[in-house]
């Protein structure tokens, strides 16, 4: 398994949120205006596993948030402060020197983004337009 864009995205979705977290409806809102488009179930639940079993992402009481490790990473690389577009390929290349360990992605627990979850997550941010 390797990284893939969708991980970076999901990433800088975590970073652009409040540092205190976010829950699923503002990950899809950050994601949306990051990338205008909305994140699938899968690549949620893939991204969260990969991002977590390598410390770069935390879940707790469903609210997502980076760690101190991908915050200290992420200031290493200086991103482009008004090209998310080019931030997020940054992020993707600092993923890549991180091997994922498939055992360790398989012991996260994605819970918080099931297919419901995600549904009803969209559907609160939709009835915001």
């Amino acid at each position: 398994m390797d990284w893939e864009w969708s991980d970076a995205w999901l990433m800088m979705s975590v970073e652009m949120g409040s540092s205190k977290g976010i829950d699923l409806r503002d990950l899809i809102a950050i994601g949306d205006r990051i990338n205008q488009s909305i994140f699938s179930s899968e690549e949620l639940t893939r991204g969260l596993r990969k991002l977590v079993s390598i410390d770069f992402l935390k879940i707790k009481n469903e609210q997502f948030s980076k760690t101190r490790k991908f915050t200290s990473q992420y200031k290493k690389i200086e991103p482009h402060p008004k090209a998310m577009l080019k931030a997020t390929d940054q992020v993707l290349e600092l993923l890549k020197k991180y091997p994922l360990d498939e055992s360790k992605m398989i012991s996260v627990d994605a819970s918080p983004v099931t297919e419901d979850k995600v549904k009803e997550a969209y559907q609160k941010y939709m009835s915001r337009f």
